[in-house]
């Protein structure tokens, strides 16, 4: 009766035990980054950056990015726009951005269901939903997707942008061009 009661209790115990293992991971808040890639000319140079400020709330519990990031909202201070050149800087916040109406933060909420994630994104007072593809390898998360500033009704801050770049966006064609997307990816890292 003893070894039958002991026999037992292991087998009480052993589901418990595996059941309580948690495969939960963490989003490491120190090390997010959003990178972006503009155009200019009519041969499509890329001209990139980074918005070195990221705050992520709303986290949800998960054992996969998605289901961590799922529901979370996000704000970028336009502020921390970084492209290697503090002229390019300058124009970009003041000449771009300044000229939008709320132009301290672009925010928004990630958003995932079964295969497709997507990015509510909220600039010029105007909210799109952006479709992202992902991507995750190791403790690595890649989202990439690409704004369409038309969407966001963004005319009078492009035509800003053109007038003072009207030289620098030139090309061999004399034809002075600042294409209308804006390649996006959001890099996370993720830990057990």
């Amino acid at each position: 009766m003893k070894k039958l009661n002991k026999i037992l209790l292991v087998a009480l115990i052993i589901p418990l035990f595996f059941g309580c293992s948690n495969n939960n991971i963490s989003l490491d808040q120190n090390n997010v980054k959003v990178e972006w890639i503009a155009y200019k000319t009519t041969d499509k140079v890329p001209v990139s950056g980074t918005f070195n400020q990221v705050k992520i709330e709303n986290l949800q519990e998960g054992s996969t990015p998605e289901e961590v990031l799922n529901g979370a909202t996000f704000s970028i201070p336009v502020s921390s726009l970084f492209s290697n050149s503090e002229e390019r800087d300058t124009k970009l916040k003041q000449l771009f951005f300044g000229v939008m109406k709320n132009t301290e933060l672009i925010s928004g909420k990630f958003i995932h269901a079964e295969k497709d994630s997507r990015l509510s994104v909220t600039m010029n007072g105007v909210t799109r939903e952006i479709p992202v593809q992902t991507v995750a390898v190791n403790n690595t998360f890649r989202l990439k997707g690409t704004i369409q500033l038309p969407e966001f009704e963004t005319q009078e801050a492009m035509d800003s942008l053109n007038k003072a770049c009207y030289e620098l966006h030139m090309g061999g064609d004399g034809i002075s061009k600042t294409w209308e997307d804006v390649a996006i990816e959001g890099v996370f890292s993720f830990t057990k």
